[in-house]
């Protein structure tokens, strides 16, 4: 059975097990879907650490390091800078009308990080402590690129090393394998939990105009806008083979709401339904879940609109 199938048949279990069956205030489920989704990430910041040392040490010694890392950022921006549009011009265009405001202060937003911040996490005092921090994968992928970059000073050297890390990187991507295969288990635990939780937000419909904006525009970007952008990239494949290609991953982020979750079923079907080599597949995925939030844009942008015409006396017409 396809990945792809077997994460929309876990879905599609977890949800309706979530909406039946009672499961209390939620905490319980909660803490337990945040366990079960340890598994899809199990695997993931060792199998980035060993495979973008070695990938960066290739693409160094094929002088395509700078053009790749340039690339990736490249797109990962401007994409984000696209679907920002793209949320913007859907709110206006929908007009997901007035959300009713609330004094319930018992949730809050957690703070977004500085830029310095970031920053300090990247170039940080003690190198090893990046292989610590799951949170951001990105310094621990730059203290990689730097030992793969060491790796290219005396070949004779560091042969042994590079094997080791080859080996490394190579068992690592089994082990991940298996942890995508059997992924579909805990997104029934997850699918569960979040069916759960959203039938027991309270006015829940109010913000139907608003998933309803959101759910065009997602339609617009994955129907229209991202094949047109992949057919203008390569003419010779059909850009809707390359998304499909990614269904799997796109349906473990939709359930679990972690883009690193998904990252390891990504890097699978990206090598091995799409043809990306681990070179370049290694050095650009952490580069791309840093920069290329262009989901987390689009919504972010409507949704401040939306809040925006909430507060305001005048609102969008």
């Amino acid at each position: 059975m396809k990945i792809w199938l077997k994460y929309l048949i876990a879905a599609v279990i977890g949800a309706a097990a979530g909406l039946v069956i009672p499961l209390g205030d939620g905490s319980v489920i909660d803490a337990v879907a945040g366990i079960a989704l340890n598994v899809g990430r199990y695997a993931l910041l060792p199998l980035v650490f060993f495979s973008v040392a070695v990938a960066a040490f290739e693409l160094h010694e094929d002088k395509r390091l700078h053009r790749v890392w340039f690339k990736t950022a490249g797109y990962s921006i401007a994409t984000v800078f696209v679907l920002s549009l793209v949320g913007l011009a859907g709110a206006f265009i929908f007009t997901p009308g007035r959300i009713p405001l609330s004094n319930d202060s018992s949730t809050s937003a957690g703070a977004a990080p500085t830029v310095f911040g970031i920053l300090g996490a990247i170039v940080s005092p003690d190198a090893l402590s990046t292989l610590s921090a799951f949170d951001f994968l990105l310094p621990a992928a730059t203290f990689a690129m730097v030992l793969g970059l060491g790796f290219a000073f005396d070949k004779a050297a560091t042969r042994p090393v590079v094997a080791v890390f080859d080996s490394l990187s190579r068992i690592l991507w089994q082990i991940n394998s298996f942890f995508v295969e059997i992924l579909p288990l805990p997104l029934i635990i997850a699918a569960a939990a979040r069916a759960a939780s959203l039938a027991k937000t309270p006015r829940l419909a109010v913000y139907g105009p608003l998933f309803a904006a959101i759910g065009f525009e997602t339609a617009f970007v994955v129907l229209a806008l991202a094949p047109l952008a992949l057919w203008l990239a390569n003419r010779k494949r059909n850009p809707y083979k390359t998304l499909f290609a990614l269904a799997a991953p796109a349906i473990a982020a939709l359930v679990s709401g972690d883009s690193y979750l998904q990252a390891g079923a990504a890097a699978k079907h990206l090598k091995e339904s799409l043809g990306v080599r681990r070179r370049s597949g290694a050095v650009s995925m952490p580069l791309a879940l840093a920069l290329g939030r262009s989901g987390t844009a689009m919504v972010t942008a409507t949704a401040f609109v939306a809040i925006l015409n909430s507060y305001s006396n005048l609102g969008l017409g």
